[in-house]
């Protein structure tokens, strides 16, 4: 009720009542939703289509609406928790973790046939040509980058993790990411050094960066945006998305009402 009215009439709640109604009512017009189809996602794809180079491509893995092989953020220094700390991660998969692409048997088989029909899916709803082939690619990439990411009970080991370095140590273990580019995208800027959490999965996937060709990581980085943001797309995007992390990899039948996932995300 309480967003219900915000959205009814914005203007009698202040600017955040209003940026609250706002955004609930833009979340159940299902209708808008539908007419606008794929423009929304055009400005957003047309960046990934810009990228000239390796260089540019690193500055998008660290852009919060895009998807990258690591990403950074910012934590309380576990040696200090008075203060905050950025760190460097590992990341980039679609599906959970490096198992889902590694082990073996019907089970793991199952999600990996699921996900490649999804990623087919989700392009050849965007209109992207060739979604097949792309498809391929793109797990194979990913099969790569979770090839060397460490175990979940690895990067929980906190003397494993915590490994500060300055841009020199950093441009040592991974000359392919800009890392001054990256950390200046990031917002981070100013931080002297960075906890990278799994130097060996970074130095891995920037040795990836090199070897694999640009159009295959472009076309990874688009597939990943529109899959992240499968639910402000139309129903078709939501319902490819939904069936894929929820009914098949997590066992959920049934979505959630509209409205209450609209107030989950206000």
């Amino acid at each position: 009720a309480v967003v219900e009215d915000m959205a009814k009439n914005p203007a009698s709640s202040g600017r955040i009542g209003q940026q609250v109604g706002d955004f609930y009512g833009s979340w159940m017009d299902e209708a808008g939703i539908e007419k606008r189809g794929l423009a929304p996602l055009k400005p957003y794809l047309a960046r990934v289509a810009a990228v000239k180079d390796k260089t540019a491509l690193t500055h998008l893995f660290v852009d919060p609406s895009y998807t990258g092989p690591l990403g950074f953020g910012i934590i309380p220094d576990p040696k200090d928790p008075t203060h905050y700390v950025a760190i460097a991660g590992q990341g980039g998969l679609g599906m959970p973790n490096r198992d889902y692409y590694l082990l073996q048997g019907a089970k793991y088989d199952g999600y990996r046939k699921a996900y490649r029909d999804y990623v087919i899916k989700v392009q050849t709803l965007a209109g992207i040509p060739d979604a097949a082939a792309k498809a391929d690619k793109i797990i194979a990439l990913e099969t790569a980058i979770a090839k060397d990411q460490w175990t979940p009970e690895r990067s929980r080991e906190m003397k494993e993790i915590y490994n500060p370095m300055d841009r020199a140590k950093m441009a040592t273990l991974a000359p392919q990411f800009d890392w001054n580019g990256m950390l200046k995208q990031a917002g981070l800027n100013n931080m002297p050094t960075v906890v990278v959490m799994q130097p060996s999965a970074i130095q891995a996937a920037g040795k990836l960066v090199d070897s694999v060709p640009l159009d295959t990581w472009k076309d990874y980085v688009a597939f990943h945006f529109i899959s992240s943001h499968a639910q402000f797309l139309p129903k078709a995007f939501d319902e490819a998305s939904f069936n894929f992390y929820s009914k098949t990899l997590r066992d959920v039948p049934t979505q959630r009402d509209r409205w209450k996932r609209g107030v989950a995300l206000v």
